[in-house]
């Protein structure tokens, strides 16, 4: 298993810990993390941007999202908008994403910053070496 950290807008953190956000989507023009790296129970560590960590949980279910097209995009709004609570302005900065992968985030609860979670530099997505 591995184990990996979201980093969120602190307003997409308060809907995961109170339940509203039940999926994660990570789409992105080309290939980069976690597209192909998280599996099903996977650990997710959930802090804000610039924050500590605040949240774990793991990974319920995962779809890897290959080959994106414009009629996809519009396919996974229009079925998970009320899972992602994903903001418009979301859908307009990855209109033109190819590729990306949607995390189902099961058993969520808060925690303390159990792991410290070097500086990203825009980077939303990290997957802690194995210890």
């Amino acid at each position: 298993m591995r184990t990996h950290v979201a980093i969120l807008r602190p307003a997409l953190l308060k809907l995961v810990l109170s339940g509203r956000k039940q999926l994660e989507s990570r789409l992105y023009r080309t290939r980069r993390t976690p597209v192909g790296r998280v599996r099903v129970g996977d650990t997710i560590y959930l802090k804000p941007t610039g924050g500590a960590v605040e949240a774990v949980c793991r990974a319920g279910a995962v779809r890897e999202l290959p080959q994106l097209r414009d009629a996809d995009l519009r396919r996974i709004r229009a079925r998970y908008q009320t899972l992602l609570q994903a903001p418009r302005n979301y859908w307009r900065r990855t209109r033109k994403s190819r590729c990306g992968v949607l995390i189902w985030l099961a058993d969520v609860r808060r925690c303390g910053p159990v792991v410290e979670v070097p500086r990203q530099f825009g980077s939303g997505w990290v997957e802690l070496p194995v210890r």
